[in-house]
């Protein structure tokens, strides 16, 4: 099942709850290296768990250099509105168009470049684990459904991560606009 087909469907459920969600309405995470999906509603109690064994790896492209994607090559992004070592600002919509990197275990560096010691996680409110990196919390961006897409960047606070655990702004070197 592809992503979109993942997260449609989790847009059906939401809608066919019996009462409606008080705090956290709907939040989402599907990775491309195991298709799996969690939805965490605060009346939902069936929710999927999070991928095992998170694998962080890299990608490079000429507009943006290197920058952080998940084991399937989907690109990881930064909350503008997070603070490092803190638990995750996006909830309800923002976790629906946003979906946080979620695992059950200790996330690993798939790829050279990926620091193992940046790696680590951050307790959400509904109790799951959230990766991080360089204290970041790590989120999808629900159109980028192709490895390498960044069509998340610089949207709404959100930011592609570098490897060095930095928000990437601006283009690569010697790339013009």
């Amino acid at each position: 099942m592809n992503r979109l087909a993942v997260v449609a469907l989790l847009f059906i459920l939401a809608g066919c709850q019996s009462k409606e969600p008080t705090t956290e309405t709907v939040s989402t995470a599907a990775t491309h290296s195991e298709t799996t999906a969690t939805t965490t509603a605060s009346t939902d109690t069936a929710a999927q768990p999070p991928v095992p064994l998170a694998s962080i790896m890299t990608r490079n492209s000429k507009e943006y250099g290197d920058f952080l994607t998940e084991g399937g090559g989907i690109s990881m992004y930064i909350f503008m509105n997070d603070k490092p070592g803190q638990p995750s600002q996006c909830y309800d919509k923002c976790a629906v168009a946003w979906p946080p990197l979620l695992t059950s275990g200790q996330p690993t560096a798939g790829a050279p470049g990926v620091d193992a010691s940046r790696l680590g996680t951050v307790e959400r409110r509904d109790g799951t684990k959230q990766v991080t990196y360089h204290g970041w919390p790590l989120y999808y961006w629900v159109d980028d459904l192709q490895p390498g897409e960044t069509k998340g960047q610089n949207l709404n606070g959100f930011f592609l991560i570098s490897p060095a655990g930095k928000k990437i702004e601006a283009k690569a070197a010697g790339k013009k606009s």
